[in-house]
C-alpha cells in the first residue's frame, strides 16, 4: 500500500478523532457551573434547581429543596440559588444569604454584592460562676448593655465590666433580704436594684461610676418586685408577684416617688416593658394568668389588647423599628411564641419552641430574634423575621447550659444567659450587627 494513502487515512481518522473529543469536550464544559459566576448557554439557577449534582465543589451540606425555596421565597431572595451551610470542620456553624442587585438585563443576573453570613458558636466565649442565684423562673437577675453586666445572686448584685473584667459587689446592711431584680439606665449610669425583704419591698438606685447608694425607695410593692424597666426621664416600672399582680410607676424626680400603682393581672405580675425608652407610648406586661397586656400609658383602667398563652409570661420583646410589633414567649404548658400587631390588634405569626420560654431578644435591626428556653431544653433558639413575613426558625444550640435558663440578655452582638447551673455564660454574636 501506498505510504502517502495511509498517511492520509491516518490523518483522517485523527481528525475524526479530534472533531468527536471537541464535541464530547463541549458537551461537558455547557454543564460545568462555576459558582458565582456566570457560565455560557446555560443558566446557573436551573442547575441549581433541577441537578443536584452540579453542586458547587466547596459547598458540603445542601438544604432540603421544599424548605430551601420556601425560606428564599419569604426572605425576598428570588435570585438566591441555595441556602448554604458552611463547610465541616470550621469553629462555627453558619448560613450564607447571598443578596444580589436587581438584574441589569434580561439575559444576565448581576453578580453578587454583598454575602451576609450568620455563625453560630458551638460553644460560650466566656463562663462566669453565678453562686447562690435563686432558681425562680418569675424573677429577671441579669441586665447587660454596652459592654456592663449586672446580675443578682442571693442576697448580693455583681457588676462586671467586659472591657477591663472589673468586678463591683452591692450589698445592703440589712441581711435579711433577697434581690429579686436589676436593670441597668438607657445610659449606663444607674443600677436600679429590686429587693424583697422580710416585710417589705424596696428599691435601690446606684450611680455606677462611683457604687454609691443615690436613693432607697421603701414599700415599691406589695409583694417581691419581679422587673424593673426604665421609661421616660426618670420613670420607673415595676412588676410585683401579688395576687392581684400590679404593676408601679415611679417617678425618681420627685419627693415622693410613687405616683400610682395599677392592677395589671388576676395573678401575679412577671414582667413589664416599655415600648421606647425615652418615647413610650405603650408599655406590655405578662402575668401569671397566662396572659400579655398592652396598656396605653394615657389610661391604664383598661388594656388596648390582651395575648393569650397558656402559662405565665415571662419572655416580652418589643420590636427596635416597629414599634407596633412584639413578640411573647410563655411557659412550660405554652412553649408558644407569638408575634403580634398590637396597632391592628392581630397576630401575626405563632410557633412551638416544645420547652418553656425565658427569655426573647431582638438584634439591632430587628431582623433576627433570640430566645432562651428552660424546661426542658436549655437551650438557645434563633429566628429570622422578614418583615410581614412571620418567623423563621434557623438555629438552636441545644443544653446551651446543664440546667434551665433563666434569662438572658443581648447587648450588640453578645449574648449573656445565666442559669440555674450557677454559671453566666456569653456567647459571640457578632454576625448578628455585621450582617445588617
Amino acid at each position: 500500500m501506498d505510504i502517502g494513502s495511509i498517511t492520509n487515512s491516518q490523518m483522517d481518522i485523527n481528525y475524526l478523532n479530534r472533531l468527536k473529543r471537541k464535541k464530547n469536550s463541549s458537551k461537558s464544559t455547557s454543564n460545568t457551573v462555576i459558582y458565582g459566576r456566570e457560565t455560557p448557554k446555560i443558566n446557573p439557577r436551573a442547575i441549581y434547581e433541577k441537578d443536584t449534582s452540579t453542586k458547587p465543589p466547596h459547598v458540603s451540606q445542601y438544604v432540603h429543596d421544599s424548605y430551601r425555596r420556601t425560606l428564599l421565597t419569604a426572605l425576598d431572595l428570588t435570585e438566591s440559588p441555595l441556602l448554604i451551610h458552611k463547610t465541616q470542620g470550621e469553629k462555627k456553624k453558619g448560613y450564607l444569604f447571598p443578596i444580589f442587585q436587581p438584574w441589569l438585563n434580561e439575559s444576565m443576573p448581576s453578580a453578587i454584592t454583598k454575602k451576609a453570613v450568620l455563625e453560630f458558636p458551638d460553644k460560650p466565649r466566656t463562663i462566669l460562676d453565678a453562686p447562690n442565684i435563686i432558681n425562680d423562673f418569675y424573677l429577671h437577675p441579669l441586665a447587660y448593655k454596652d459592654g456592663y453586666l449586672a446580675t443578682c445572686l442571693g442576697g448580693t448584685v455583681y457588676t462586671w465590666d467586659k472591657w477591663d473584667g472589673n468586678i463591683v459587689e452591692y450589698r445592703d446592711t440589712n441581711d435579711s433580704y433577697h434581690t429579686t431584680c436589676v436593670e441597668l439606665s438607657s445610659c449606663v449610669t444607674t443600677l436600679f436594684v429590686g429587693y424583697d425583704r422580710a416585710h417589705s419591698t424596696s428599691l435601690c438606685c446606684y450611680q455606677i461610676e462611683t457604687s454609691k447608694l443615690l436613693r432607697t425607695i421603701d414599700d415599691i410593692s406589695p409583694e417581691r418586685p419581679t422587673s424593673i424597666a426604665q421609661g421616660d426621664g426618670n420613670t420607673v416600672f415595676i412588676s410585683s408577684f401579688s395576687t392581684p399582680g400590679n404593676i408601679s410607676l415611679l417617678d425618681l424626680g420627685v419627693p415622693d416617688a410613687k405616683v400610682l400603682g395599677f392592677q395589671a393581672h388576676d395573678n401575679g405580675a412577671i414582667t413589664v416593658a416599655p415600648d421606647r425608652p425615652g418615647s413610650v407610648r405603650y408599655v406590655a406586661t405578662g402575668g401569671n394568668d397566662d396572659k400579655a397586656k398592652i396598656w396605653d400609658i394615657r389610661n391604664y383602667a383598661t388594656p388596648v389588647m390582651t395575648i393569650h398563652h397558656n402559662a405565665g409570661v415571662k419572655a416580652i420583646a418589643w420590636h427596635p423599628k416597629l414599634s407596633n410589633c412584639i413578640a411573647t414567649g410563655g411557659g412550660t404548658t405554652d412553649r408558644q411564641i407569638k408575634l403580634t400587631d398590637v396597632t391592628g390588634r392581630e397576630l401575626l405569626d405563632h410557633l412551638d419552641t416544645f420547652a418553656q420560654v425565658s427569655g426573647l431578644s431582638w438584634n439591632t435591626s430587628g431582623k433576627y430574634l433570640i430566645s432562651s428556653h428552660g424546661f426542658s431544653s436549655c437551650a438557645l433558639g434563633f429566628y429570622a423575621y422578614p418583615q410581614g413575613k412571620g418567623l423563621i426558625r434557623i438555629h438552636e444550640i441545644p443544653n446551651a447550659h446543664d440546667e434551665r435558663i433563666l434569662s438572658h440578655a443581648y447587648d450588640a452582638g453578645d449574648l449573656a444567659s445565666i442559669s440555674s447551673d450557677e454559671t453566666i455564660r456569653f456567647w459571640d454574636l457578632s454576625t448578628f450587627e455585621e450582617s445588617q
